[in-house]
């Protein structure tokens, strides 16, 4: 797996972890695409595209911490309760995810709901749906429906703010809204994760 250091932020080494593996079929283009989240484990700030990644990452550097430093990193990861980095969720191929009736939202309308464990934004537009990530992409901070101003969402730990129809960051931070691929299947809103 190639490691790129990307650049240097008050002393802390910036690594991008990129794949190399193919596009799969069925597999939607945003899935392998790099995703940046500034995940900060110890001196390290990684930017990923999968969580397996970030755990190969890790492994690989076992030689160079310890044990004790990269089981202290994972536990890290696992307390911040992101549901990529989930036991169950590592194990599993991306699948479509039923949400709701298409029906149930009008358009120009945003709403937050939970699917299998994980809270989502949904935007709506005539007939274009974003699914969005319910977490801030600046430190994975769970980002309430009550932060949602019209068409600016605000994350209420660092202000970083979002604008939901497009899911560009609009104030405070330069990564939008982590956007799921969604589809209309029989009068249902689906996502793809």
């Amino acid at each position: 797996m190639p490691w790129r250091l990307s650049g240097q932020v008050a002393g802390l080494r910036l690594l991008s972890v990129r794949s190399a593996r193919p596009k799969l079929p069925g597999v939607p283009p945003s899935a392998g695409e790099p995703v940046p989240v500034g995940t900060k484990i110890g001196r390290l700030i990684f930017l990923f595209t999968a969580p397996a990644e970030v755990l190969d990452a890790l492994l690989m550097a076992f030689p160079a911490l310890g044990l004790a430093k990269i089981i202290w990193a994972v536990d890290i990861i696992l307390a911040m309760d992101i549901p990529d980095f989930r036991i169950d969720a590592l194990a599993q191929a991306g699948q479509w995810q039923d949400l709701m009736a298409s029906a149930d939202i009008a358009s120009g309308e945003t709403m937050r709901i939970e699917c299998d464990g994980r809270d989502l934004f949904i935007h709506r537009n005539k007939k274009t749906y974003q699914v969005y990530d319910s977490r801030c992409p600046h430190q994975r901070t769970d980002i309430p429906h009550l932060a949602l101003q019209g068409n600016t969402l605000t994350c209420p730990k660092h202000q970083w703010a979002f604008d939901v129809a497009s899911g560009d960051c609009i104030a405070k931070g330069n990564t939008g809204l982590t956007r799921f691929e969604s589809r209309l299947l029989k009068g249902r809103l689906q996502t793809f994760w």
